[in-house]
């Protein structure tokens, strides 16, 4: 999928940035939208090292089925396909598809779980937050604040959840 869909090129690869990205998505999976750094990852395999559900390695390929399916051969070339970006499409999809846990719900709360919507619909959506994203121009209101979050820190969990909420409303067709 990293190569195909050109999300990393070999230099990554060889960097072993499929690992860590990898590695981030199972981390949602298991604790909810969470800052990133390698740091971060090192934790994750010291916390579950001896006590990993299985289960969750099912819901990481079901996700990222469903991304190699319906999402990304209509977003190569787009900047949502830049791991940052698919880190968070991730997530939302996940938390469609199978629910991802409340990382910290003093500080954020997660939207309740509604279906997937039309399939057609999800990729305009998606490609439109694309497009913002690529913009080097701030757009109007209400993309405001997803235009500066993806544009600043990716890695920052304040970045990351604003970014999940608007893939969230794009997948879920609630996008304005």
């Amino acid at each position: 999928m990293w190569k195909k869909f050109a999300i990393l090129g070999t230099r990554d690869r060889l960097r072993m940035l499929d690992d860590s990205l990898t590695a981030e998505m199972v981390g949602f999976l298991l604790e909810g939208i969470q800052d990133g750094a390698q740091s971060k990852i090192n934790a994750l395999y010291t916390k579950y090292d001896n006590s990993f559900d299985a289960q969750r390695i099912a819901d990481l390929d079901l996700v990222l089925s469903r991304l190699a399916i319906d999402f990304c051969p209509y977003l190569t070339e787009t900047p949502v396909l830049n791991p940052p970006h698919l880190l968070m499409l991730f997530s939302a999809l996940a938390h469609v598809l199978i629910g991802i846990p409340e990382s910290d719900p003093l500080q954020h709360t997660l939207p309740p779980r509604v279906p997937l919507a039309n399939i057609d619909q999800v990729r305009d959506n998606v490609l439109k937050l694309g497009s913002i994203i690529a913009g080097s121009d701030e757009p109007p209101a209400p993309y405001t604040d997803f235009w500066k979050a993806s544009k600043s820190s990716t890695t920052r969990v304040g970045s990351r959840r604003k970014r999940f909420e608007w893939f969230y409303k794009a997948i879920t067709g609630n996008i304005p």
